[in-house]
């Protein structure tokens, strides 16, 4: 029989001890129902503890009078010396800055698993897909998969034509990580040289 011993979590707001309780959050469903408002505190404390120990902000910064970030929904409002939720871009002495091309990349033998194959028939050829992941993230899932895009290290920077040129080798390209979109101006830009230089 499966030991449940030591699985079980703890309601911050009941005392409820159980096996359906996350540990890390704290928190039983009965209690997120009919304290909605505590609840979300609880939630959003656990969020800012974890995004502290990869030095990222705990929530979007509205600054009043800072940069706002269109990138992505969250829309940061970057003061000075800030930086954004994805920690990707930053208001340096009055001016934002935004680091990009930080991207780990690998070829991943065809066929493969790619998110995208219900739609897309590359992921049925012959052949590699470039598996690019691009760190930063505009979510921040306690229980993600791919939580290594929160170590974001300008070491891991790529320039277009490094992308550009690692997909020369490459049936076709999957972007994937936490979520592209706070490097979508750059895989845009080349993805853009990638489809012309194959005259798609």
């Amino acid at each position: 029989m499966f030991d449940k011993k030591g699985k079980e979590g703890t309601c911050k707001l009941c005392g409820k001890t159980d096996t359906k309780i996350s540990k890390v959050l704290g928190v039983c469903l009965s209690c997120i129902r009919r304290k909605p408002e505590e609840a979300i505190e609880i939630a959003k404390e656990v969020h800012r503890k974890v995004r502290e120990e990869f030095n990222l902000p705990g929530e979007p910064p509205r600054t009043e009078g800072g940069f706002r970030c269109n990138v992505c929904a969250n829309e940061c409002q970057i003061g000075l010396n800030e930086m954004g939720y994805c920690g990707l871009r930053r208001n340096v002495n009055g001016k934002l800055e935004s680091l990009e091309g930080i991207i780990t990349m690998y070829y991943d033998p065809l066929p493969t698993n790619c998110c995208a194959s219900w739609f897309c028939s590359g992921s049925k050829k012959r052949g590699y897909n470039l598996a690019v992941f691009p760190y930063g993230c505009s979510f921040n899932c306690l229980f993600c998969q791919n939580w290594e895009h929160k170590y974001i290290n300008p070491r891991n920077k790529l320039t277009l034509k490094d992308l550009v040129e690692a997909s020369g080798k490459a049936t076709c390209i999957c972007y994937f990580g936490g979520t592209p979109e706070p490097q979508l101006p750059f895989l845009l830009k080349a993805t853009k040289e990638i489809l012309e230089e194959r005259n798609i």
